[in-house]
């Protein structure tokens, strides 16, 4: 696709007057209006009918600053339903599938995730229930292995850490709901200087260069001026280049602007690793939002289950998950209350998904090696005294 800049100088300046009169000045400046006119008409038609052509760069940047804030600030509630899906390698062989419903109100969310079956594969956890209350994350995990009760609770420390979500929802959500829209709009659209330029399909080039990589952006007027793809291209220390590219689609909704459905695709040189999806079936935006559903209730399906605290020095690691008195409800109003009235318990062992499996084989086998390396040292330096 060609590219051209849209903000080319125009040339302006006075009508100087002469001295043939004010009738031929008068048509002078009426001529100089028609030019102005149809200068204008030619840009509109130039860019599909939107009218851009002869806007300031910094205009435009300030449309799409504000789009980028609107669509992170205006959404403070929302309720859904959709699907999550991810596939590996250039063959697109799936790796994760999952329904979503979820419902928050500012930093308090309720997600509860169904695993699919994937190639046959039958998932660790058909279900995760996670619940925030802006005190602390509790995740409810529901396996036939899982004694007792067929589920474990884990308890987490609330807060904007990505990797402790990945890690309560089985890497399916990685970060809370009300920052979705983060993931495509990069703050470096509103932190830093940017170069735009337009395209011929209507929509406007975002780009950034550093010396780490190259970083471009695409905004669509037809969406609200929402960006509608990123794209990073990364060279590594390894000499690999890393790219990313994340599609978006926007949706409006009450006058307000959200992020229906988010692809991002990640490659190296050029070869396709990986693809995910992350799409709303159903949204509503800004619903009221009961504070029940982000209750310890919430988790009654385990009862009887295990807890396990994972925050940092806990009084006790383990609980076991017992209804409390309804009188004590409203005075455990939070997760982290209702934790500490939990009877304690021992805590069971730590059950590593696959991919944490794969880990410890590897260090396992790394230390194996370096034994086996060790001894050979070993053995040769006393070889050599003996012959010494």
């Amino acid at each position: 696709m060609t590219r051209r800049s849209c903000f080319a100088e125009g040339r302006s300046g006075k009508v100087r007057e002469t001295p043939w009169g004010t009738a031929f000045g008068a048509a002078t400046r009426f001529r100089a209006a028609v030019i102005s006119i149809w200068s204008v008409l030619v840009g509109f038609e130039s860019l599909g009918g939107l009218g851009y052509e002869r806007v300031a760069a910094a205009e435009l940047l300030d449309k799409v600053r504000a789009a980028v804030r609107s669509a992170t600030d205006s959404v403070s509630s929302g309720r859904g339903r959709g699907v999550i899906t991810r596939v590996r390698g250039p063959k697109a062989i799936p790796r994760l599938d999952v329904r979503f419903e979820l419902g928050f109100s500012g930093d308090k969310y309720r997600i509860a995730l169904e695993f699919r079956s994937v190639n046959g594969n039958a998932p660790m956890y058909p279900k995760i229930i996670a619940v925030c209350d802006g005190t602390a994350l509790a995740t409810a995990m529901f396996a036939d292995d899982i004694k007792p009760g067929g589920c474990r609770i884990q308890v987490y420390e609330a807060g904007p850490d990505k990797g402790m979500l990945a890690t309560a929802t089985a890497t399916a959500v990685y970060d809370e709901p009300r920052h979705f829209p983060a993931a495509l709009l990069q703050i470096d659209v509103v932190r830093h200087d940017v170069g735009i330029e337009g395209r011929d399909d209507g929509m406007f080039l975002l780009t950034r260069q550093t010396e780490r990589g190259q970083y471009e952006y695409v905004a669509d007027p037809r969406q609200g001026f929402n960006i509608v793809m990123y794209r990073d291209r990364v060279k590594g220390d390894d000499g690999i280049v890393y790219e990313s590219i994340k599609t978006g689609e926007w949706e409006r909704q009450k006058g307000i602007w959200f992020l229906r459905k988010l692809t991002e695709e990640n490659r190296e040189d050029g070869a396709v690793g990986g693809r995910s999806v992350f799409a709303f079936d159903e949204f509503e935006v800004n619903p009221i939002v009961s504070d029940d559903e982000f209750k310890w209730e919430q988790l009654s399906l385990c009862a009887g289950g295990i807890v396990v605290d994972q925050r940092p020095n806990p009084p006790s690691r383990g609980y076991r998950n017992v209804p409390s008195p309804r009188e004590d409800e409203k005075r455990l109003d939070t997760l982290v209350e209702r934790v500490k009235s939990l009877p304690p318990t021992s805590a069971p062992p730590v059950r590593f998904s696959r991919s944490s499996r794969g880990v410890w084989i590897l260090v396992f086998t790394v230390a194996a090696g370096a034994c086996a390396v060790a001894a050979y040292l070993l053995r040769g330096h006393g070889q050599k005294g003996r012959q010494t």
